[in-house]
């Protein structure tokens, strides 16, 4: 028989190769509806008879934190112990300088980067309010007194940039971690609810370290991020290609035990 209308191999080759696309407010659109219907669902007698008032409130706060979630950008949070160089890897990601070392020092608080149509700083509280802050005034001298003073109430300080690349995604870089620094290190964890993406930076001299072991298995593991990367920074140190490979192989393996597929 003729092969007339059969598809050649090349094209069931160019066919299958295509990516898969979908469309993100589709996908958000469909999630909030059936967010809503489960809401609706709760709120009928029966559910709450068989449920009880506790789980069926638990259920709905969790429907409500969903779809406030689905609702905001994606947000990628950068973690890692005090001198990895995680201000230095966003810079890095965003091809500028946007938090300079000369500037914040070590971060000192949890700084989101976002896009905004003009320049826009501000330390927001926990409870909604915010201290504007100005261009002139991003720097460590002024920042570090506002936050002292302010230490209970501050959530997270946020930097708007009329930036290329920054629409629809939040860069955040957050204090380090460490058993000294225990009040900062419940917030980073606290923050951590709100990622979509997490990254663990680690340093070549020391890599994985008590206090980051501890951090990545008491805060990281159980939350089970989907999307979840570790980068050893700053291998240029590492003079050696051979020492390089092994250092990275180590880290891989003691890493992998933890968090498969990372």
């Amino acid at each position: 028989m003729g092969k007339q209308g059969s598809q050649t191999d090349s094209e069931v080759i160019g066919a299958g190769s295509r990516p898969i696309c979908y469309d993100g407010e589709a996908l958000r659109a469909e999630v909030g509806r059936l967010l809503a219907a489960l809401r609706a669902r709760l709120s009928t007698g029966p559910y709450r008879d068989l449920l009880g008032e506790n789980v069926v409130a638990g259920l709905e706060a969790d429907t409500l934190a969903i779809a406030d979630h689905l609702g905001s950008p994606f947000r990628i949070v950068v973690v890692g112990d005090f001198k990895r160089g995680k201000s230095s890897l966003i810079n890095a990601m965003l091809r500028q300088p946007l938090l300079s070392v000369d500037v914040l020092p070590e971060t000192l608080a949890i700084t989101e980067v976002r896009y905004g149509a003009t320049f826009d700083a501000r330390l927001v509280m926990k409870d909604g309010g915010f201290l504007p802050i100005k261009s002139d005034e991003l720097h460590r001298q002024t920042i570090e007194p506002l936050i002292e003073k302010y230490a209970n109430q501050i959530d997270h300080l946020c930097i708007a940039l009329p930036m290329q690349g920054l629409e629809g995604v939040v860069w955040v870089d957050t204090p380090g971690t460490g058993d000294i620094f225990r009040c900062i290190e419940d917030a980073v964890a606290a923050y951590l609810d709100r990622s979509d993406v997490v990254i663990g930076v680690l340093s070549p001299h020391s890599p994985l370290s008590q206090s980051e072991q501890t951090f990545f298995r008491q805060v990281l593991a159980p939350r089970d991020f989907p999307k979840l990367c570790f980068v050893l920074n700053m291998l240029d140190h590492v003079r050696q290609p051979g020492d390089r490979k092994r250092l990275v192989d180590e880290v891989r393996g003691r890493l992998s035990r933890s968090f498969p597929g990372a």
